[in-house]
């Protein structure tokens, strides 16, 4: 009984206290499904300091955030402030769109992010590998408050991120 009151907690606390998130990944210009980490095992922390949700990491859910498997960084307002502008996107249906960066890890230097997309997050290596860092384009759809879905396109393969 102790155990599964044990268990019940554990479970309780991470949902409650870390973020968890769904992706998607479009490899050879095809999406493929929603999914979310099996058993939890990443989350995301916003970790932007200009703008909360201009930068964020993804990194196991035993892991410190310092050992992410994924960061991207946004330049650019990401959170549109004026409620007026998010009505008119909403309606207009124009997605915001941001230069940025992505660094991610890998087992070698000449290994590259389609190598391991098959089985990311997963197969995902933390800042103890080779990092990459290479340049991308974030696209945002209008939403009422703040960013749920990033869309993360960068060498030639896209990777979306849902934030609830």
């Amino acid at each position: 009984m102790k155990r599964l009151l044990t268990l019940l907690l554990v479970g309780v606390s991470i949902s409650a206290f870390s973020q968890s998130f769904s992706y998607n990944k479009r490899i050879n210009d095809i999406w493929g499904d929603w999914e979310k980490p099996p058993y939890g095992m990443f989350v995301y922390k916003l970790i932007g300091t200009t703008d909360l949700y201009n930068e964020f990491i993804i990194y196991g859910v035993n892991d410190h955030p310092s050992k992410y498997i994924l960061k991207v960084t946004m330049f650019g307002q990401v959170v549109e402030t004026d409620k007026k502008k998010r009505k008119e996107a909403i309606k207009s249906g124009k997605w915001y769109e941001y230069p940025a960066m992505v660094e991610y890890y890998t087992a070698n230097m000449s290994d590259r992010f389609k190598d391991i997309i098959g089985k990311w997050p997963l197969d995902g290596y933390n800042t103890d590998f080779e990092k990459h860092y290479v340049p991308a384009t974030v696209t945002i759809p209008p939403y009422k408050d703040k960013p749920v879905n990033y869309n993360i396109w960068f060498e030639d393969l896209g990777l979306a991120i849902q934030m609830k």
